[in-house]
């Protein structure tokens, strides 16, 4: 009770709070405000982990002219009470896999998306830069990616290109959560593997962004991976990061 009034007051002194406290869309509503979604009406739309399909209502409502999402097979139950309902269900699709454990194959059979929703997963995957390739790779040239995820905690931290450690955690009882980049050490890692027009998107309230960011980036054709060994013009194949099997 106590807790919960604190809540309220926040809200009071952080009006971006408000929508936060009543747990409402607000990133994608307010990535929507900023006009970075109407490029994408009628276009393809990856969603990763849409769990409880909140924001798959509101990717579907964009008439996408697919919206395919990939959920754990464990989450299928919950997936299925709300499926049926999307607007536009016959243009949406489910598949029940681990994005980061699907074949080169399975995902060539995806294609690319013009619009990448990666929102509370990606700091539950120990290989976080593989996850990020593989963003990457599923992404069109123009293509968006929107990154939502815990991040370092404390503002010494969030003020470094650091990655806290968790492991062996667990992190408020969950043990998939092993480390939590600051979000210089994200848009580092989106970089390295070829996201360009990166940015820190300044869009939560200042409660929130204590221990959560979200992060845009775009695949280009003049997109540029870090190659770890410096490719031909240094004798070498070329090794991305993030390509390693």
């Amino acid at each position: 009770m106590i807790r919960d009034f604190a809540k309220r007051v926040y809200a009071i002194f952080d009006p971006l709070y408000l929508d936060e406290y009543r747990q409402q869309r607000y990133v994608f509503t307010r990535i929507q405000e900023k006009g970075l979604l109407s490029a994408f009406r009628g276009k393809r739309i990856l969603e990763i982990g849409p769990k409880h399909g909140r924001d798959s209502r509101l990717l579907a409502a964009l008439e996408p002219e697919e919206l395919v999402m990939i959920d754990l097979p464990e989450k299928k139950a919950m997936v299925n009470t709300w499926l049926a309902e999307l607007p536009h269900p016959e243009r949406c699709r489910l598949i029940l896999n681990n994005l980061q454990y699907m074949s080169r194959e399975e995902l060539a059979a995806l294609g690319r998306f013009d619009l990448v929703w990666c929102t509370g997963v990606i700091y539950h995957v120990v290989e976080q830069i593989r996850f990020l390739r593989r963003l990457f790779h599923l992404c069109k040239n123009g293509g968006l990616a929107v990154i939502e995820t815990e991040i370092a905690h404390g503002s010494f931290l969030q003020r470094r290109n650091v990655v806290e450690l968790i492991w062996p955690g667990p992190f408020h009882g969950d043990s998939s959560v092993t480390h939590l980049p600051s979000p210089k050490a994200m848009m580092t890692w989106m970089q390295m593997v070829g996201f360009q027009e990166i940015g820190q998107q300044p869009i939560l309230s200042r409660h929130t962004r204590r221990t959560r960011a979200v992060f845009t980036g775009r695949r280009t054709e003049s997109s540029t991976p870090y190659d770890i060994y410096g490719g031909q013009s240094a004798g070498n194949d070329a090794y991305f990061a993030g390509d390693a099997t």
